[in-house]
């Protein structure tokens, strides 16, 4: 689609307004294949604008089976927007819902956000 080529070239090109129109254009049909990658890349584009409690906003109105790698992903991504956000319990609360998932599939990944969470909890009991 050409909403999907102009988000594609904005976000490359670190054009980051032009690339949240197209985003947003592509994630009004909650039905549509392409929803979930363009709340993704609509909340992408609001981080590289800074903007990072509405970045997670986005995220958190997506609606997937909790589990699923890309409800996995989504979690991944809130943890960090959360983070920029200056929201650090929410960010630790995202992460550690990511350790039970991660651990079934990859123990690796698991072992991550658990280091995360550790470095999270120091953070947020500094603050």
């Amino acid at each position: 689609s050409v909403s999907l080529a102009i988000a594609d070239t904005a976000m490359r090109t670190k054009n980051f307004d032009d690339a949240f129109q197209a985003w947003d254009t592509l994630a009004k049909d909650t039905k549509d294949s392409l929803y979930v990658t363009a709340m993704v890349g609509k909340a992408e584009s609001l981080s590289g604008q800074g903007k990072a409690a509405e970045a997670l906003a986005a995220l958190e109105s997506i609606a997937l089976p909790e589990g699923s790698e890309a409800a996995n992903l989504v979690n991944s991504l809130m943890v960090s927007a959360a983070e920029r956000a200056g929201d650090l319990k929410k960010a630790l609360a995202l992460c550690e819902k990511l350790i039970p998932g991660m651990a079934e599939r990859s123990p690796e990944e698991a072992e991550y956000w658990r280091q995360k969470a550790a470095s999270l909890r120091m953070a947020a009991a500094q603050s």
